[in-house]
This record gives structure tokens, sequence and C-alpha cells, in this order.
């Protein structure tokens, strides 16, 4: 009897299982796995396909886990990453595969890793971990000994039909070289002495260094992921999100508010002087800013004390220079007079050489008056005891009365000086002999730097809202750019040394400066070397003592 060819069913075979080290079963995978790769394909004989040739060559770092975190399938790249064998891992528990490193106190790469598991089978999502530190064992022929390596782990779930997990996907990206090289750069920052804090692009603290929580008095979670401005008083909290939008549109290194007066806040609520250098740092993420925070309370104490020192100082100097003043008048009013009148022969006749001795004696005198008077009346000016009597003045007659006293030294070089005086300004309100030894003080040195024939100008003229300005201008000498700060400087003389080519004292323009800012004034110098210069004085149209304290 002929045998009866068997009918192959049309039923489904049940997957074949695979006995894991757990004792449960999983699907084994099939070997050729048949498709079509599109409708024009019908009819064509199907490609065989090995999705688990496929899986295995794929270029990411792949794990595939049961529930019971048995390794049942693993990509080429991850054994090249983690320096293993399939045949060495597979079906073998993950956490005997890949231990946390013995020599290594503060591993804790499993309980992390276990408990991002624990997540994704019991959510049956996704969970993604931040990067770890999870060192790897080198095979036994390289010594067996641990390598540092940190990783960017995501654990996701793979599950059937009914919603039940069936495997675990483990997958990471081996960022050892990006974290080692940041790890040295958080090394340096924990180092460094001063206050280290970067902040994002949000105002969001990311890192904060051991020197910050000292100074602050902050545990470092407690700061990672607040506002800086938590950081500053609450008087400036306002404008500080304006100031880090401005930098972060244009970022460079540079000190925080230079010229100003910074303070940082503590977590007692106490504030501190600070001094702030930020820096930029692009990323990937934006441009993040690096603040450097040192506490200068200790330099503030200490210039605070040294600016009282020099305060005091300078109080008994100027005691000092008056008392010496007044005493040094005193002798050299006698000499004066005597020579006065043996020069003018009201003591008896007296030789050619004789008077030309005695009128040197006059002069030298009378310079050193004038230098003791200038030494007075500054020390006056600083120590606040200079009096000053406002009254009622007629501008053009000072003027008229200034150009008359210089009138023989103007006379001597042949200059011209000339008055321009604007109409509406006749009367003002201000100290009489003070205002006229500024005008003196400015025409003498115009006339003295003017060379012979030359012309100077004094001008009187309205100058902002009740102030006018005297200003002197002079065809002189000039003065060089560089020079002119010095010009309102005690003792400085532009001319200066053994072979200075005119006298001086180097007070006249110092003490002037003092007197005009007594009175609520300022003054002010332009010149252009070689062509002339002009100095000015602005004054208070009224001022009276009362009114500014002096």
């Amino acid at each position: 009897m002929k045998k009866r060819k068997a009918k192959r069913s049309s039923a489904k075979r049940p997957v074949r299982l695979k006995k894991t080290m757990s004792g449960k079963a999983s699907p084994k995978p099939a070997k050729n796995v048949h498709f079509l790769t599109n409708k024009k394909s019908a009819g064509k004989k199907p490609l065989p396909t090995d999705f688990r040739v496929l899986f295995e060559s794929a270029p990411g770092l792949y794990l595939v886990l049961e529930p019971d975190l048995t390794i049942v399938a693993v990509s080429d790249a991850y054994l090249k990453a983690t320096m293993t064998t399939r045949k060495g891992i597979l079906g073998k528990y993950l956490f005997d595969v890949f231990p946390d490193n013995p020599d290594d106190p503060t591993a804790d790469g499993t309980s992390n890793l276990r408990a991002s598991l624990d997540r994704v089978i019991k959510k049956r999502v996704p969970d993604t971990m931040p990067i770890q530190k999870y060192d790897i064992r080198k095979p036994e022929s390289e010594g067996g000994a641990f390598e540092v390596r940190y990783w960017s782990p995501l654990n996701s779930p793979v599950l059937d039909p009914n919603g039940e997990l069936s495997y675990i996907i483990h997958q990471v990206t081996d960022v050892t070289e990006k974290a080692l090289e940041e790890e040295k750069f958080r090394a340096v920052l924990e180092a460094a002495p001063d206050s280290m804090i970067i902040v994002d692009d949000r105002g969001l603290i990311l890192l904060a260094n051991a020197r910050t929580l000292d100074l602050f008095g902050y545990q470092r979670e407690e700061l990672i992921g607040q506002p800086i401005e938590t950081l500053i008083p609450q008087r400036f909290r306002a404008g500080h999100p304006q100031h880090r939008s401005q930098y972060t549109h244009s970022p460079k290194t540079r000190p925080m508010g230079a010229g100003l007066d910074l303070y940082a806040l503590r977590k007692d609520r106490s504030e501190f002087p600070a001094e702030i250098s930020l820096s930029p740092m692009r990323t990937a993420g934006g441009t993040h800013v690096i603040a450097a925070i040192r506490d200068v309370s200790d330099r503030k104490r200490l210039l605070e004390e040294q600016n009282r020192r020099m305060q005091e100082a300078n109080r008994l100097k100027s005691e000092f220079l008056a008392n010496m003043s007044h005493e040094l008048r005193t002798p050299l009013n006698a000499i004066i007079g005597f020579s006065e009148l043996m020069y003018n022969e009201k003591v008896g006749p007296v030789s050619a050489d004789h008077k030309e001795y005695l009128g040197d004696i006059l002069t030298s005198s009378r310079h050193l008056l004038q230098l003791i008077n200038d030494v007075l009346d500054l020390t006056k000016v600083e120590a606040g005891k200079m009096e000053f009597r406002s009254e009622d003045l007629d501008l053009p007659s000072v003027v008229n009365e200034v150009k008359d006293i210089l009138r023989g030294l103007s006379g001597s070089k042949s200059i011209q000086v000339e008055v321009q005086s604007d109409p509406s300004l006749t009367t003002v309100h201000l100290d009489h002999s003070k205002f006229k030894q500024v005008l003196y003080n400015y025409l003498s040195n115009a006339i003295k730097f003017t060379p012979e024939k030359g012309l100077v100008t004094i001008r009187l003229a309205p100058d902002k809202p009740g102030m006018f300005r005297l200003s002197v201008e002079d065809s002189g000498i000039g003065i060089r750019k560089e020079d002119i700060p010095k010009l309102f400087v005690e003792f400085q003389q532009l001319d200066a040394g053994a072979n200075k080519k005119y006298a001086g004292t180097g007070l006249g323009l110092a003490l002037t400066r003092r007197i005009v800012e007594a009175q609520g004034g300022q003054v002010e110098a332009q010149s252009e070397f070689g062509k002339g210069s002009v100095f000015s004085a602005v004054f208070p149209l009224r001022w009276e003592e009362e009114t500014h304290g002096r």
C-alpha cells in the first residue's frame, strides 16, 4: 500500500524556549526570518535575514536582559567596550559579570543601575540615568584589574502583546574621555582658593566648589539648581537678571561691576564685600558663566584703617605746616621790613653794591613769604579752617583791579591783556579776596608762560544754570597732554629741575583748585602744546558759606 504523504499543518508551531540561569524559560530567537522588502518584491523569493546578526552588528552598545537581569543578548560594540566575550557573559546574571570596583570605596554603579532597572520593571517605561562611574574589569589575560569608565545609560522595557515585560534593553554610551576631562576641570575648581560657581544661561547654579560652600554656609545640594540671585542681597536682585542678560549677549572675561562696591549674601543673611570676576564657558548646551568670588572684608578693613591713618597723618602735617608757617612769617617779616628800610636808605646812605645785595635779599624774602603764605592757605583749606566771607562782587571791577596789579609784569614783556565780559554778568555773591586770588594766580601764570608781545584774554561768561565761568587764555608755550593731570597737584611743577626756566613753588594752581572747590565750583584746563592754554574756574553765581557746610 502506497503511503500517503503527511499534509503539512497550517497551524503555527510553538516557540521553542531556552532555559536561563534563573530557571525561567525565554523565547529562543528564530534563526531565519523571511520578509518582503516592499510590494515590488511580491512573487520574488524572500530574503533570509537573521535578526540576531543584525542586532549583534549594530554600532551601539546594547545588552538585552530578562526581567530577572539575566543577559540574553549583547552587541559586538558592547563586548568590545567592556572587554568581554559573548560566551563569557550570555546566560549570566548582570551584576555577576559587572560588579563594582572593590578598590573604589565610593563605587555606586551597581546600586544606581539596579535602582534604574527596578523602575523599568515596576513602571514599564524607559529610564534615563545620569552619567555613571562604573569601572570595567579587564580580562584575566590582562591582569584582571579594573579600568575607570564613565557611561551614559538608558534602560528601556520590551513588552509583549499583553503588556507584560519580556525584556529590558540596556543601552549605554561610553563618555569616559569627556567625563575625565570634566573631572579634571572640577578638581581644578575644587582646589581654587576663591569661591567658583558655574551658572547656566537661565541663571541657575550648576556647580559650586568647596570654597563656595565654606564662604556662603550652604551644603552643595542646597545650592545646585538654585538661581544665582540666592547669593545676592535683596536690594540688588531686581536688576540682576538684566545684567546677566547683557553679559550673555556680549560674554568676555572681565571683573563684575568695575568701580562699584559689590556685596554677597550668606545663608545666615549676613553680607560681605566681594570682588567678582566673570568668564564665559561655551558648551553644547549654551554659554555658561564661571564666577570667581572673593571675600574682600579683610582688605577693605585694612584700606579703611590705612585711610584713617593717612587722614590723621595729613591732619598732623597740616597742623605742623600751619604752625611752622606762623613761626616763619614773624622773623621773615622782620627781615623784609629792615631790608626795605636799608634799601630805601632810611637809616643812612648805602653803596651801589650794598643796594644791589639788599635788593636780592628783599626779592628772595618776598618770594619765601609768598611760599609760606601759600602753604598756610593750603593747610587751612585742607583742614576746613579757611575762612570765607561772601559778599556782592562787581566782577568787571575786580578783574580790572587784578589786571592793574599785574600791569608791570605784563608791560615788561609787552604782553597785551584783554577782557571779554558778558553784559549779563555784573554782580555775583562770593568771597572777594578768594576770587581775586584765583584770578591773580591764573593771570600771573598766563603772563609768565607767554612770550614777549603775546596775548592774554580774560573771559567772564554764563555757564550751566546758576553758575558762571572765569577763564584766562594765553598764547604761551602750551602744555603736553600727558602733563595736564599734574597741573592742580601740590608741589608739581612741569618745569622742574635745577635749571628750570620759570620760577614758582608748585602750589599756586593746587591752592586755586582748593579755593574754587571749597566754594562749590570746579577748575578746568585745556592746552595745545606750543600754541597756548586756557585755564578756567566755574563758580556759583551765589555762594553762602553755611549752605556748603564750610
